[in-house]
């Protein structure tokens, strides 16, 4: 099993150039597909996105002799050796799910994996390679004289990827550091009559401000198999973080973790840590992609937390994807649907009869989030939706939050 991993001194674009370049004598059972993530929405590039999508093609490595490379602009780079193009359409299917929500493919959910979706670029070596020689050649010259790369759209090369050297201070630093200035918070609100109560928040760390407060001028996400690794050191640190300061509050509060975290030994750590009290006001987000793509560990891990007392709630869900859930068989006590402005255009009284397959109170279950405007919450009320998150909720909290009027002195 090949990754992107090379010297420090050397860059993913290297790396491709230099693989394509020892490849020329052997290309012509080769079939490369690059993953356009630097296209997607930056709400769509959160860590748990990037953690998942960089997992899509795991198994596709090793059946194909494969090589991926983690392009700076988050671009995915899979080169096989004869690829099967319905397998990497699975992988494709994945993603598509994972990114449903993003505009660049709300109107494409049938054609992710085609030539024109502007998300997948196919490269049949046989006939593709010198155009895919090119493109890589000047995307490594771009990293050396700072314009942007040409996969992507987003300008990246001022930053460098972690290397390993850097990860193991990181590693060391976080170990002791206070989490608390990285750890951001949204809340998921009832809104009735144009007022937000919150139900609970969801807590997360910022790799944004991570990369700014602690290695400014490094990309986390730059190196896969790096990023990968951090993401897991940072689940171990968000749990020891939500144990001590979850019982010192009274609030419920959500966080994102894979399955996989779920089934090891720091989260039954954290789990031995908190009161009964606590498990009760703590909900689990999976995403869906994570979740779909090994239902017998998520069925093992869903009866193991839903037994210690925890509430689950299944991210990542559009109002295409949702009534296909059987939220009976998954056992989820909350779902996420992600606001996008076609829903205004959908048959509300079917969604609603749809988004109610899992049981009486299963619509006043769901959350509509990514609401970033009134609009999305006219149009959830139309619904029946009842709990609402995004940037529009924040501001509703802070407009009603009472204002102190100091007058200064005469």
């Amino acid at each position: 099993m090949k990754s992107d991993f090379t010297a420090t001194s050397q860059s993913s674009e290297f790396a491709l150039m230099d693989y394509l370049e020892r490849l020329a004598p052997r290309k012509n059972d080769r079939i490369a597909l690059v993953c356009h993530l630097s296209r997607l929405q930056p709400y769509n590039r959160r860590p748990h996105h990037i953690r998942v999508a960089l997992n899509t093609f795991e198994n596709l490595l090793g059946q194909y002799e494969g090589r991926m490379f983690t392009m700076r602009n988050s671009d995915i780079v899979f080169i096989g050796q004869l690829a099967s193009r319905d397998k990497l359409n699975e992988a494709m299917i994945k993603m598509r799910y994972l990114f449903s929500t993003d505009p660049m493919m709300s109107s494409r959910l049938d054609d992710l994996a085609s030539a024109t979706s502007g998300f997948a670029t196919w490269y049949q070596l046989d006939k593709d390679y010198d155009a895919l020689m090119e493109i890589s050649r000047r995307m490594y010259q771009a990293t050396q004289t700072g314009q942007p790369e040409h996969f992507g759209e987003r300008a990246s090369a001022e930053r460098v990827s972690i290397n390993p050297d850097q990860l193991g201070w990181l590693e060391d630093s976080l170990g002791s550091a206070d989490l608390s200035s990285l750890i951001r918070n949204q809340p998921i609100c009832a809104v009735a009559a144009g007022k937000p109560t919150p139900v609970f928040h969801e807590l997360y760390v910022s790799i944004a401000d991570l990369e700014t407060q602690v290695v400014p001028g490094v990309d986390l996400t730059g190196n896969r198999w790096l990023f990968q690794y951090l993401t897991g050191i940072l689940d171990r640190r968000m749990l020891i973080y939500l144990a001590e300061e979850g019982e010192r509050s009274n609030r419920a509060f959500s966080f994102n973790m894979n399955v996989a975290t779920l089934l090891s030994s720091d989260f039954s750590k954290f789990d031995q840590r908190i009161s009964s009290g606590l498990r009760g006001r703590v909900v689990i987000e999976l995403q869906t992609v994570d979740v779909f793509s090994d239902m017998a560990a998520y069925m093992f891990a869903r009866d193991y937390v839903m037994d210690r007392g925890y509430r689950l709630c299944l991210d990542g869900l559009t109002h295409f994807t949702a009534p296909f859930i059987d939220r009976n068989k998954l056992a989820f006590d909350f779902i996420k649907i992600y606001w996008t402005p076609a829903m205004k255009n959908a048959d509300f009284e079917r969604m609603a009869m749809e988004l109610k397959n899992g049981g009486e109170d299963a619509l006043s279950r769901v959350i509509l989030c990514r609401c970033d405007n009134e609009e999305a919450i006219e149009v959830g009320k139309k619904i029946g939706i009842n709990l609402y998150q995004g940037r529009h909720i924040d501001k509703l909290i802070r407009d009603s939050e009472p204002r102190t009027n100091i007058r200064p002195p005469r």
